[in-house]
């Protein structure tokens, strides 16, 4: 009879759990946006990539999910044409004006050419 190989068994168990928690995490950031959100916006980006917008208190704050599930809390910031979101040392930045949307990374736009789009049907 073959020896049961513990190191591999909980290397196993350690990856599953990490995925579920991480699809558990990424349903509650879901929910937490349909209940208090102002508006929800979805933009569809060149590249098939996408962001989902949800604006609270009056559009002060938004909550951004990227479609590769990084999810971004920005504060509204000072902007002489459209909205501008960004993080404390404006190291994240999201833009938007007249259903047009970009974000960018530490200067780098990482997703462009942004419009509204329908939101897609939950994964639930």
């Amino acid at each position: 009879m073959k020896k049961i190989n513990w190191k591999v068994l909980l290397t196993i168990f350690c990856l599953l759990f990490l995925g579920f928690y991480s699809g558990y995490k990424y349903k509650e950031v879901l929910i937490k946006q349909n209940e208090e959100a102002s508006k929800i916006d979805f933009h569809v980006c060149i590249d098939g990539k996408t962001i989902r917008a949800v604006y609270y208190d009056n559009f002060n704050s938004v909550n951004i999910l990227l479609s590769d599930k990084r999810v971004f809390d920005l504060q509204h910031m000072l902007s002489v044409d459209g909205m501008r979101f960004a993080n404390t040392d404006d190291s994240i930045v999201f833009w938007t004006k007249g259903g047009n949307g970009r974000f960018e990374e530490k200067g780098e736009i990482t997703y462009s050419e942004c419009i509204l789009g329908n939101d897609p049907p939950s994964t639930e």
